[in-house]
């Protein structure tokens, strides 16, 4: 995928992907990904009026029809709002899998909160652990 401004990351304990994008624009992220059903992303937001984070559930990499979470972030991204977004990547998961967050079993949901936010983070200072 060239330069890698597409960053791949994988749970193992869940059968999702969590791609997190920095600097492609909306035309280039559509020629890598997809909607599940091979419909593309609509994108809300007009170009350079861009969110700091946004996130697409339901996603499959073109390439290899793999599903995940696509996280778009922008370099000023903060570490609130990496938090923010991760977990609502988490409920993606959750919700994707048909798994339950409940107040007697939080683990599960803060681990992949933590997960998430440490794949962010990854991509936004540029050192990765893989």
């Amino acid at each position: 995928m060239g330069r890698q401004k597409i960053h791949e990351f994988y749970p193992y304990i869940y059968p999702r992907r969590v791609w997190v994008v920095r600097g492609l624009k909306q035309n280039e992220i559509q020629d890598f990904f997809s909607l599940r059903n091979g419909d593309s992303i609509v994108f809300d937001d007009t170009e350079g009026n861009e969110p700091l984070c946004t996130v697409f559930p339901y996603i499959k990499l073109r390439e290899n029809g793999k599903y995940g979470i696509l996280v778009l972030i922008s370099e000023k991204i903060s570490v609130s709002d990496m938090a923010h977004e991760s977990t609502h990547v988490a409920m993606e998961i959750f919700n994707d899998l048909g798994a339950i967050i409940t107040y007697d079993n939080q683990e599960p949901f803060a681990y992949l909160v933590g997960w998430v936010a440490d794949c962010i983070n990854q991509v936004r200072i540029g050192k990765f652990k893989y």
